[in-house]
């Protein structure tokens, strides 16, 4: 900035300072009254020189009338003393150097020095007589003055009269100078002074003339108006750039510090500018991007025609957003939530495009996960629906359950052995239910159900291009399950080449997915089930011993329905309940022989057999009572039929189509226990104790058929 200096001012009040419109308007008045005053005196002294030689001019008239006459006599008398003496009396005149008359016989008389240059003024008369009233001409008279003495008197007297104008031009130039000093100069002084020394800091002080108010401005007032409007200007602009550059450090800095990556191209489309999140992000350096066109670096890799796509929706000015999947330098894949907008400028022109991405990898990851976790929960919701909660009274579930209850606060690994249908799942549950990951997801692989080839990524997941058909990454089961519980059921079904790999996981609770070399630590409970006897499978070489030590530490065996026949009745009434509720029929009752009769069988499909088979009555049933309708399955032939106590006393009663239902399901079972045989001792007939001609009409009153 100027610093701010006080006006150095001459005596007029102008300013000292060389090129200043009050210098050159002096220089320019002072340049115009000198040669004004030179004119002057030059036009006085050609004036008076005029007026010198006017007055030599008239002294020779004077001359010639004073001294004519007298010569003229002098001539005609011949009296030489007297020419002299008229001759002596001439030039006794101011500036007559020389003077001669020619007598008529040519005789000529003079004085002085003749000169004849261009400084000497010639006066040539002739010189008469009168006689006797005749006038005759006697003689000539030359006069011959001197111009020099008229040129030395006006080079005395120019001096004076330069001065003179001089002075009268200095007292015009100064009071010309001074009305302009009073009007104008000193005004101009401060407005030049108020221009070199301005200074928006001083935000307070403004151009003021030392001048009275007028009605209407004139121009110095417009240019003082115009002067301080031109600062108040400054202080506005400096403010609002000041403002705008704090706003742009501040945009800048979280450009910069965004965590979302900034892409910003020119109207072409090259890369302008990235961000150092960018960089961080792809691998990438600016350098090496900016300048370039790469539609992959800024939406991700999509065919040729989903470009196109976005680039006409961006150029139409509308905004665009989307997931996409970016590459790093180092080859890797990522997602991104990606929008691109337009930039305009004053004309409305696009003049850049703004794409800010954010990494939603670990969001993707999450999603599929809770995705996951959503269907798992699906399934656990259709499996209590099916199963419901654990049921029972008897001796052998409550030992199950004792052992539940005991293991499942702790973390060791759990192994549920039984059967098939009796509930291994459900007390699979029970032990993640009671435990301290209860709130966290229980995972179910069902590992008959996974190929081989795809075993590693069920369990483990994999990237995006790991192999053919792996189009996007995948969360594997233990990664899902990580803080929960890992249910393996059918965990004998595991392919003996991939046990070491289950193995490996679960001691070192880490693993890393395929195409992936970044190890994923995990903390994850297992509990496994299976209806195997896995120390058969060992010695048969189709199950690892040290895999099967780590998954028993504490096994627990569900017994079979059969072993806990008295919670078959309490089982069915569950299960009848449940399945009028999902089918929409109305409630039936569960008759006591109908119990009965449920508890007589030995349900080789254990809890499964037995909800089915009450599903099916509740289908089958059309009336206001439930038509049990039992397919016993697994009798052996030399079972019998137990035979109801007739002597007891009947706690209910059967209508004619249950108790006719009743018969054919008797008359199927014995068949089936006979293999579909009616003749001879080990027959239907025999074991139903009827004649095989009655046994063969009642199959064919009731139609019954062998299955093909």
């Amino acid at each position: 900035m100027t610093e701010k200096q006080s006006p150095s001012k001459n005596g007029f009040g102008l300013i000292n300072r060389r090129g200043s419109i009050a210098n050159k308007i002096l220089f320019q008045i002072l340049l115009f009254s000198s040669f004004v005053t030179l004119l002057v005196t030059a036009y006085q002294l050609y004036s008076d020189y005029r007026e010198q030689v006017e007055m030599v001019d008239q002294r020779m008239r004077q001359i010639e009338l004073s001294y004519g006459e007298g010569l003229g006599n002098a001539i005609w008398f011949l009296d030489t003393q007297q020419i002299e003496s008229t001759l002596a009396g001439i030039m006794k005149f101011e500036d007559v150097h020389y003077v001669s008359v020619q007598i008529r016989e040519g005789d000529t008389l003079h004085l002085g020095d003749q000169r004849g240059d261009d400084r000497s003024r010639i006066h040539d008369v002739d010189v008469s007589h009168t006689n006797a009233g005749r006038v005759v001409n006697v003689g000539r008279l030359n006069i011959e003055s001197n111009l020099q003495g008229v040129l030395n008197r006006l080079g005395k007297k120019g001096w004076l009269i330069l001065i003179s104008q001089a002075l009268k031009t200095f007292l015009v130039s100064f009071f010309i100078l001074f009305i302009i000093y009073k009007l104008v100069a000193r005004h101009l002084s401060d407005i030049a002074n108020f221009a070199a020394t301005l200074s928006i800091e001083e935000e307070d002080q403004f151009l003021t003339l030392d001048r009275e108010e007028r009605a209407e401005p004139d121009e110095l007032d417009q240019i003082s108006r115009s002067m301080n409007q031109m600062k108040q200007n400054l202080i506005d602009d400096v403010f609002e750039r000041e403002q705008t550059a704090i706003k742009l450090r501040t945009l800048w800095k979280s450009v910069e510090q965004s965590t979302a990556s900034v892409i910003i191209l020119d109207a072409g489309g090259e890369i302008e500018y990235v961000n150092s999140r960018f960089e961080r992000s792809t691998g990438h350096k600016a350098v090496d991007v900016i300048g370039t066109k790469s539609n992959t670096l800024c939406f991700g890799r999509k065919n040729e025609d989903e470009y196109e796509k976005i680039w006409k929706s961006i150029v139409s000015g509308q905004e665009w957003r989307g997931d996409i999947h970016s590459q790093r330098e180092d080859g890797s894949w990522y997602w991104e939530a990606a929008s691109v907008s337009s930039v305009t400028g004053p004309d409305e022109e696009v003049t850049h495009y703004l794409i800010l991405k954010d990494d939603i990898s670990e969001l993707k990851k999450l999603k599929e996960k809770l995705e996951l976790e959503r269907d798992y929960l699906r399934e656990e919701v259709i499996a209590r629906g099916n199963f419901g909660e654990i049921i029972g009274d008897s001796k052998a579930l409550k030992h199950t359950l004792s052992q539940v209850e005991s293991v499942a606060s702790t973390t060791a690994t759990v192994l549920i052995l039984g059967a098939s249908g009796v509930g291994k799942e459900m007390i699979a549950r029970a032990i993640h239910a009671q435990s301290d990951r209860a709130d966290k997801p229980m995972v179910k692989v069902n590992c008959a159900s996974v190929p081989d080839d795809l075993f590693e990524s069920e369990f483990f997941g994999h990237v995006q291009g790991s192999f053919t058909g792996a189009y996007k990454d995948r969360i594997g089961r233990l990664q899902l399950a990580d803080g929960g519980t890992l249910f393996l059921d059918e965990v004998g079904e595991i392919p003996i080449a991939q046990q070491g790999k289950l193995l490996r996981a679960l001691q070192e609770n880490e693993f890393e997915r395929i195409g992936d070399n970044k190890t994923i630590h995990v903390d994850v409970r297992v509990v496994a089930a299976t209806n195997r006897n896995l120390q058969e499978e060992i010695k048969a070489g189709r199950f690892r011993e040290d895999l099967y030590y780590r998954l028993s530490v504490f096994p627990v065996e569900v017994p079979t329905l059969k072993q806990r026949i008295e919670d078959v009745v309490p089982l069915a009434i569950s299960f009848l309940g449940n399945a009028c509720k999902e089918l929409g029929r109305k409630t039936f009752q569960l008759s006591r022989s109908q119990a009965a009769l449920l508890q007589q069988h030995d349900w080789p499909g254990n809890i499964r057999e037995l909800k089915n088979t009450i599903e099916r009555a509740v289908i089958s049933s059309t009336g206001d009572r439930l038509i049990m309708d039992i397919r016993f399955a697994g009798k052996q032939a030399n079972d019998k039929v137990a035979s109801p106590n007739l002597d007891a006393e009947p706690d209910g009663y059967l209508t004619n189509d249950e108790f006719r239902q009743l018969e054919k399901a008797n008359i199927i079972a014995a068949l089936k226990a006979a293999d579909w045989k009616t003749w001879g001792d080990e027959g239907a007939a025999a074991l139903l104790g009827v004649k095989p001609t009655t046994l063969a009409y009642q199959i064919k009153t009731f139609g019954i058929e062998k299955p093909s």
